[in-house]
């Protein structure tokens, strides 16, 4: 028996390979909610609402910044950290200068700088940091797996 081998037309073999990776990359929506996440986590900390700060953190994270000794990976420790900029007065404020966003594999990584507004002794001044913030997806929502915060040289 003579067997003819099976033809795919290019057409369709580009369409195939062009749908793999579409399904692949994030939807539009997914970043609108790594960014939606990342707005509460400044807006947390502005507020001094130690729960909300605590809650957008993964259940394993570690969170670095210019002004810790040591890592952070507990949500105590993330609680102090909150308390101690809260007890300035004013208390500071954090916001999203600019941020650049990429998803490697199932994370999101985003970079850029926060403007804080902190304390300084009878006038409040404006702080550039220069942040890292890795996202991951858990219990169906993104979280921080990953933050190192540093003050812009």
């Amino acid at each position: 028996m003579h067997t003819t081998p099976c033809k795919i037309p290019a057409a369709l073999v580009a369409a195939i390979a062009l749908a793999g990776c579409q399904s692949l990359a994030p939807d539009a929506a997914s970043a609108a909610q790594v960014e939606a996440a990342h707005a509460k986590l400044a807006a947390a900390y502005s507020a001094c609402d130690a729960a909300a700060f605590a809650v957008a953190y993964a259940e394993a994270f570690t969170f670095v910044t210019s002004n810790t000794r040591q890592i952070i990976r507990t949500e105590s420790g993330l609680r102090a950290y909150l308390a101690a900029g809260c007890a300035l007065k004013p208390n500071p404020t954090a916001t999203v200068k600019e941020q650049s966003l990429r998803f490697v594999g199932s994370d999101a990584v985003v970079t850029g700088q926060y403007l804080f507004r902190v304390p300084d002794g009878t006038k409040v001044v404006d702080v550039l940091q220069n942040f890292t913030v890795v996202f991951v997806r858990q219990s169906g929502a993104w979280k921080v797996s990953a933050r190192h915060v540093s003050l812009v040289p």
